[in-house]
């Protein structure tokens, strides 16, 4: 899975921490504020959430994402009110992409 601007990463980490098979979700989170992030590392280590990796960064930059992609589930929360419709069309075809679809 990947989170782009993840903030505390409570869209996937709350879901997680019901979960029995957590432990097979695989994740990374991508948030510019610092703090936001270290919420999300705590969260996960404290629900056992082993193999989510929370970062400091850009989500605009898709070299966050290149070592995790193709992804099942690409979360794009909170995106779209802050971006340009370009930006919009623009983020939709490049999350096919990580997501392992051919962009269109």
């Amino acid at each position: 899975m990947i989170s782009i601007c993840a903030g505390a990463g409570k869209d996937l980490l709350g879901v997680l921490a019901s979960r029995d098979d957590r432990s097979r979700v695989h994740a990374l989170l991508v948030d510019a504020n610092p703090h936001l992030v270290e919420r999300a590392r705590s969260t996960a280590r404290a629900n056992r959430c082993e193999h989510v990796t929370a970062v400091v960064g850009d989500a605009a930059l898709t070299d966050a994402y290149a070592a995790v992609v193709p992804a099942d589930v690409v979360l794009v929360c909170g995106v779209f009110g802050n971006i340009s419709d370009e930006d919009i069309e623009r983020t939709i075809a490049r999350s096919r992409s990580c997501a392992g679809e051919a962009p269109r």
